[in-house]
């Protein structure tokens, strides 16, 4: 029954919407941990004028957070909505995306193949919710396009298209949404009766035409094109929305290398978008590329660059690490990242084993405002948290930093009291600590555990990265010394 009111909602967009023709402090010294009678000096304050990593580039926002609204209409196609479940998630307890029947429903009339593509008469523009106007109005439809997808429910979208803002836009762009959307659920042929009409329309980039012309080739079989433009936040969700059918499909068929590629880029776009991090969204992508890297880039029969190295008799972790690195000293390794590669469990390894070590280094990026950690092998994404980060007044500071000193079971020493163990109840640092350097000296910043896993996901702490201890626990593992962490917006 969903799989039809998607389907049907399809059509509803083109047929409703179309056819009318219409910063930094230093942390507080007491999230600081203490490893003998040493505490870790004071972080630098971020140098002014320093460059933003392109990566963590963040446009302004324009969005307003009442996109998900809906207005009560009694068509059918609108009760049909009313009875879909929320998409909403939260925590861990995320859950995986509904399947869809991509099969086309004969019994619908589509009616988008009578939409014109000229240009309607202008009206006047009216107030967003945000203040703006119809400018705005290409961002919130990019928004509008990949939250419905991700939500699996097109009724905010179909309604943005008929009035308001939406209704403005020239009926090229709007016809584009539709189709697209209607190529995604597998309603090729009318959709691609819209491919003349649109190719060499004014309101729509040749990006957006390829894009479309891929949506039409069906999930699971694409050749999502490479980004033309990064200041298009239509062609932006059209590539997110493909990268989503396409992970999906792959992880379905066990192609756990192509369902990591698109997974992660699928996520770092949304990270790198003009719009509001989704965070749900986010934290669902998350789980599936999770599943899709435990048997890719965690896992000794992913298909990864490296390099081979074979066991000798008396060898251990430590000291092939410390033969590789000689004979590869640009790679960054540590004892934990080696084995969870190759399915080492405990160090047990025998000679004559061919191991295998990554070629491309480990780093860590940091999304503030998705409050989002992302580990990384060179640019794709492998693992994915929800993290905690400074409150008003302790802001976590953007910049990058490397990975310093990592302790186990951290002590802490808050100012003027006494150094508190680990496992004391007022201990905030939970089981391990992870410094950033600056300029090759310690910081008051880093990630760490809790004692306090509420405060996970809120801005909460008093300037570090907190995590749930299982957690940081991974990322200890994950993650060695020396590495990049970026911090960005």
């Amino acid at each position: 029954m969903r799989a039809i009111s998607l389907v049907a909602l399809g059509a509803a967009l083109i047929w409703l919407g179309l056819s009318r023709g219409g910063k930094s402090a230093a942390a507080d010294p007491e999230e600081q941990p203490r490893n003998g009678a040493s505490a870790l000096a004071a972080a630098p304050s971020h140098p002014a004028g320093t460059p933003k990593n392109p990566e963590g580039a963040r446009a302004a926002v324009v969005v307003p957070e009442t996109s998900r609204d809906r207005v009560q209409t009694t068509s059918a196609v609108d009760r049909q909505v009313a009875e879909l479940p929320p998409a909403a998630v939260s925590g861990d307890n995320v859950p995986s995306p509904p399947q869809r029947d991509a099969r086309p429903n004969a019994d619908l009339d589509l009616g988008g193949d009578q939409a014109s593509t000229s240009t309607p008469t202008p009206t006047p523009t009216t107030p967003t919710a945000a203040g703006g106007s119809a400018g705005a109005a290409p961002e919130r439809l990019a928004r509008l396009l990949i939250e419905s997808w991700a939500g699996r429910a097109a009724q905010a979208l179909q309604e943005y298209l008929q009035a308001g803002e939406g209704a403005q836009l020239p009926v090229g762009s709007r016809q584009l949404v539709a189709s697209f959307w209607q190529a995604c659920m597998g309603e090729t042929e009318r959709a691609s009766a819209q491919l003349t009409r649109l190719d060499g329309e004014a309101s729509v980039t040749g990006e957006q035409v390829r894009l479309l012309r891929a949506a039409l080739e069906g999930a699971g079989t694409r050749a999502i094109p490479s980004a033309a433009s990064v200041g298009d936040p239509l062609a932006r969700a059209m590539r997110m929305v493909l990268c989503e059918d396409e992970g999906r499909v792959a992880l379905e068929r066990g192609d756990y290398a192509r369902a990591s590629e698109v997974l992660s880029e699928l996520l770092l776009m949304e990270l790198a978008a003009p719009w509001p991090p989704q965070r749900d969204a986010l934290l669902s992508w998350g789980k599936a590329l999770h599943e899709a890297q435990r048997r890719h880039r965690l896992s000794p029969d992913g298909r990864w660059p490296g390099v081979e190295y074979v066991v000798k008799s008396g060898d251990s972790l430590i000291a092939i690490r410390k033969r590789v690195l000689a004979a590869h000293p640009e790679l960054l390794l540590n004892t934990g990242l080696m084995g969870l590669v190759n399915g080492v469990q405990d160090g047990r390894i025998t000679p004559g084993d061919i191991l295998k070590f990554p070629t491309d280094s480990a780093n860590v990026l940091v999304d503030l405002d998705a409050r989002l950690v992302v580990f990384r092998l060179g640019s794709e994404a492998v693992r994915v948290w929800r993290v905690g980060i400074g409150r008003e007044g302790h802001e976590t500071p953007v910049g990058t930093y490397t990975v310093g000193e990592k302790l186990e079971r951290p002590s802490h020493m808050p100012i003027g009291g006494k150094q508190l163990p680990y496992g004391h109840p007022e201990n905030p640092l939970g089981t391990r600590w992870i410094a950033w350097n600056n300029a090759g000296k310690n910081t008051s910043f880093g990630f760490h555990g809790t004692s306090d896993p509420d405060g996970v996901g809120e801005r909460a702490s008093q300037g570090c990265i907190r995590m749930r201890n299982e957690d940081v626990e991974e990322l200890f593992e994950l993650i060695p010394k020396d590495a990049r962490v970026i911090v960005q917006p």
